[in-house]
């Protein structure tokens, strides 16, 4: 492979990378960075904040500020959450937002650490039906 050729590539692959961090190629929707409003620490085995509020057409972004590796996956077990499609391994250090168009909540969890003990939701707009109880914050979840 000659110098051209590996820079072309490595290039391409950087850019690939980088990529997952704002939606593309990872099938996530491409996120402006001017329409991230929240960001959301995952460390501890929590998300801070638990449940943000942001208007549609704005976005989130969760940051993993932890030396773990964690797996934020969306939650359907709840009738009056939105049904959305986000499943994103974050190593240490690395982040993903997600830009949400639609009033309604959106729940979310931790895959390894299920939705009793590591879970949010982004409420976006005004949802016509009210937040329910998160299984990580009830008696259930403790």
């Amino acid at each position: 492979m000659n110098r051209r050729t590996f820079l072309a590539a490595s290039s391409g692959a950087t850019i690939a990378g980088l990529a997952g961090c704002f939606g593309g190629d990872d099938g996530l929707p491409d996120v402006d960075e001017e329409d991230i409003v929240v960001e959301i620490s995952v460390d501890n085995r929590e998300f801070d904040p638990m449940k943000p509020e942001i208007e549609p057409g704005e976005a989130v972004r969760w940051n993993n500020d932890s030396d773990e590796s964690y797996v934020l996956n969306t939650n359907d077990t709840y009738d009056e959450t939105a049904n959305w499609d986000l499943e994103y391994e974050l190593e240490p250090g690395d982040s993903v937002a997600f830009l949400f168009e639609d009033a309604g909540y959106y729940a979310f969890h931790e895959e390894g650490q299920t939705a009793l003990r590591m879970c949010g939701a982004v409420a976006v707009g005004e949802p016509a039906d009210e937040m329910p109880e998160l299984m990580c914050e009830g008696e259930s979840g403790e």
